[in-house]
């Protein structure tokens, strides 16, 4: 039964959504009392699927929470809700039938149609569940990669700070950044306790929106990438153990990677279980990984399971892995006879994309070895997103400077694409062929001086194509729009907002409305060298711009688009 089941689980990223990809999530459990961990459990140490923990009210791990290396993110959940802790509050039978009959959760519920003491990690699962569907709302084309790394990417800190080593009274495992160098200048944070952090609605929908790869299993790139064979002896009761090492040679951008052992046990009544091994994975970089730790899980087997970690996210796959296995439970003799090396990601590409969120601030120019210098030399076409960011932003590519998340950050030049977030934001373009994207907000967009792709999102935005033939977005909100010198393309949404052209050029430039027919717009000139058209109730005000002067007759089929 279970070979098929997880056989499906396993067919259901390569078929589901047309082959996008199903999203699974599963919680990670309740085992943290128990010594129970995520890599012992298939359910949770697939890469098929999503595993959550828990986090209480108070910004902490729940004591119940199982923790592990195979964790993507966390959510909230409720605790000790029977003697009155915060619960989740869900959808309940109609009625007195459910968990609440309308007088058994109170002070905080009276109504019988809901409850309001959902805990465990149950409680947190379907919280991803429901950010899942607001990316995918955002954005359908998102495959169930792209779906976990957005996930990773927006996930903010909660718990113990990052690299101090405390832990609170749940905790087992402190946060340490991995040596990716592409998140808020530099590597994600992660821990075993709560993968990448608390999931975060708004900044995952920000990255959704401006997703521009995507990542399915037809392109997933699995690969051996190395494996060890021998006959070492695992030292008994030491918590050293055995290390041995894997030299990879291919470059992949990770997103998982796994280890397979194989191992002749002790057999005697006293003797060893895979279970009772501690194992760690350290990879190039430094960054360290535990994949297990001493569990009461009893199934494992050698040969035959297979550990995970997502905790090298974003990393290179090139260079000398070390693992080491520990066997610290009891008096036994183990021997090691074989490792494998899984490495599970994307191929590697000179299109570069350096995403900031909200954590920005918290770690440029720190210890931890975040930059505020973007230093880009491989080529490739480079992009700065700063969606999840909500603090007004300022980059100029021109100049190779900006304002990200209130922190100067410079070394851009050789940057072409920068989408911001939800602030009043300022992008300039350089002489490339740049795609900006302001977001929400009001904005001003500059395209500078190559062919360009300008969208000011939601907010009363001032686009300026600048040279060359330049696209520009309105968005909802009072839009104002230049085009510049070049043949240049204003795409109109039906959004029933006022938006005005400045210099529209008859015989060059070119209006495309986007969910409106020929037959739903009017023309009337209001002005010299000035019209005004209702488009289903959007209003546009063009004025000319160049040698011809702009009137209602003038304006013929070959100036307009409908999409």
């Amino acid at each position: 039964f279970w070979t098929a089941f997880f056989s499906g689980l396993r067919g259901s990223v390569e078929l589901g959504r047309d082959g996008l990809g199903a999203i699974n999530v599963k919680s990670a459990g309740n085992g943290r009392l128990d010594g129970r961990h995520t890599n012992d459990s298939h359910f949770t140490n697939m890469p098929e699927t999503i595993a959550v923990a828990a986090v209480s009210d108070d910004g902490h791990v729940a004591y119940y929470s199982t923790p592990g290396a195979s964790l993507l993110v966390s959510a909230p959940s409720g605790e000790r809700t029977w003697l009155g802790d915060a619960g989740v509050w869900t959808t309940d039978r109609v009625g007195g039938a459910g968990y609440s009959d309308g007088a058994s959760q109170l002070p905080e519920n009276s109504d019988p149609d809901y409850g309001s003491r959902f805990n465990g990690a149950s409680a947190a699962a379907p919280i991803v569940t429901g950010v899942v569907a607001l990316m995918l709302e955002a954005n359908p084309e998102l495959g169930w990669r792209d779906v976990q790394e957005i996930l990773a990417l927006s996930a903010r800190h909660v718990g113990t700070a990052v690299g101090d080593g405390a832990l609170s009274e749940d905790e087992r495992n402190a946060w340490a950044f991995n040596g990716a160098s592409h998140w808020n200048g530099g590597g994600m944070h992660f821990s075993n306790d709560y993968g990448f952090g608390l999931v975060d609605a708004l900044a995952a929908v920000r990255l959704a929106e401006t997703w521009t790869t995507q990542q399915t299993s037809a392109n997933w790139r699995i690969e051996a990438g190395a494996t060890w064979e021998g006959a070492a002896l695992i030292p008994d009761n030491t918590p050293e153990g055995l290390t041995i090492s894997f030299t990879v040679d291919s470059d992949i951008d990770l997103e998982v990677v796994s280890i397979r052992l194989g191992m002749w046990l002790d057999e005697s009544p006293e003797g060893s279980r895979l279970t009772d091994l501690t194992i760690t994975l350290t990879s190039p970089s430094g960054a360290e990984s535990i994949l297990a730790t001493p569990s009461g899980q009893t199934s494992l087997t050698p040969d035959a399971w297979v550990f995970t970690s997502n905790a090298f996210r974003g990393e290179r796959a090139s260079g000398e892995w070390m693992l080491r296995v520990a066997d610290t439970a009891r008096r036994d003799e183990n021997t090691l006879t074989f490792a494998e090396l899984g490495l599970l990601g994307d191929d590697p590409s000179d299109n570069d994309t350096y995403f900031f969120t909200n954590a920005f601030s918290d770690y440029a120019g720190g210890a931890f070895g975040h930059t505020t210098r973007i230093s880009d030399r491989n080529g490739g076409i480079d992009t700065i997103n700063a969606a999840a960011v909500s603090a007004d932003a300022f980059i100029d590519l021109a100049k190779g400077v900006g304002l990200i998340d209130g922190v100067a950050v410079r070394g851009l030049k050789n940057i072409e694409n920068a989408f911001t977030g939800d602030g009043d934001d300022v992008l300039i373009g350089d002489g490339a062929r740049n795609d900006l994207r302001g977001g929400r907000g009001n904005d001003v967009i500059h395209g500078g001086k190559g062919a360009d792709t300008i969208s000011g999102g939601e907010g009363a935005d001032i686009l300026r194509g600048g040279r060359g033939a330049d696209t520009l977005f309105d968005g909802a909100g009072v839009d104002r729009m230049w085009g510049g010198s070049g043949r240049d393309s204003f795409v109109l949404s039906h959004d029933r907002d006022l938006d005005i052209i400045h210099d529209f050029r008859l015989g060059l430039d070119r209006l495309t409305f986007l969910d409106i027919t020929a037959d739903q717009i009017s023309i009337a000139d209001t002005g010299r060298n000035a019209v005004k058209i209702d488009a289903a109730g959007d209003f546009l005000f063009l004025f000319g711009g160049g040698p011809r002067p702009l009137n209602a007759a003038a304006l013929d089929v070959d100036d307009f688009m409908f999409a």
